[in-house]
């Protein structure tokens, strides 16, 4: 038989042999699928016949992966997220078995789980900066790497204040804008999208005004928005 790397045998009924992954000079042999052959013989006539053969994989690379969190989000308003798992043990590899994880990286007391592509999952509670761990472990016991990724978690709504509009009343027919002054602030985005909307004494909706990106830091910031008296048709309002 080519290439063979250890032998050994038995007698009697039943015997079993032991690899350690080595080969016949006490080499640790690379990673890889090796086959075995079982082959018997009868004492008397010592005639060897292969009864059975199988494979076996030595592995001693550790699975790679990644995770995300709500698709890569950068923000939440819950804590309630979904994790997005990756796992890959590599050409030869024995695959990736099982996933531990953890809000706080020690895996300690969180249960041993089968590899999964999706998870839900719930963020620690206070708003800030998250972060969820996991470690993917192969067939063969091989753990990965303590992977992570974090998202900002803001439960708390901006404050808007110190609202005023002026002029009041304005005369749009003569060109005149009035402008909508106000001041907002949030505890920890710093950005916000702000809207204004105009309704008529009917209470129906006639024009809309939408800002993205408007700095409002915790200490508050000021803006405003001007108001030239048209609808969203761009057509001048009836006073009122």
């Amino acid at each position: 038989i080519a290439n063979v790397l250890k032998t050994c045998t038995g007698t009697g009924t039943s015997a079993s042999c032991i690899w350690d992954g080595k080969d016949s000079q006490s080499q640790i042999v690379p990673d890889g699928v090796y086959s075995y052959t079982l082959l018997i013989a009868d004492q008397p006539a010592k005639t060897k016949m292969k009864v059975a053969y199988g494979t076996v994989t030595v592995d001693t690379t550790p699975p790679t992966g990644s995770i995300l969190i709500n698709g890569n989000a950068v923000w939440t308003n819950k804590t309630a997220v979904t994790l997005t798992l990756s796992c890959a043990d590599g050409v030869g590899g024995s695959g990736c078995a099982e996933m531990q994880i953890s809000n706080d990286g020690v895996f300690d007391t969180e249960p041993v789980e089968s590899i999964a592509a999706s998870k839900l999952w719930a963020l620690t509670s206070g708003d800030g900066n998250k972060k969820v761990y996991v470690r993917y472990r192969d067939a063969a016991g091989n753990p990965s790497a303590k992977l992570s990724d974090n998202i900002y978690l803001d439960t708390a709504k901006p404050v808007v204040s110190s609202v005023s509009d002026s002029p009041d009343p304005f005369k749009h027919h003569l060109g005149e804008v009035s402008t909508i002054n106000y001041t907002v602030s949030d505890n920890l985005s710093g950005t916000c999208t702000i809207g204004v909307a105009f309704f008529n004494s009917l209470n129906t909706e006639v024009r809309r005004i939408i800002k993205n990106n408007v700095s409002c830091p915790a200490g508050g910031a000021s803006g405003s928005f001007i108001w030239d008296g048209k609808d969203k048709n761009g057509v001048l309002v009836p006073a009122g």
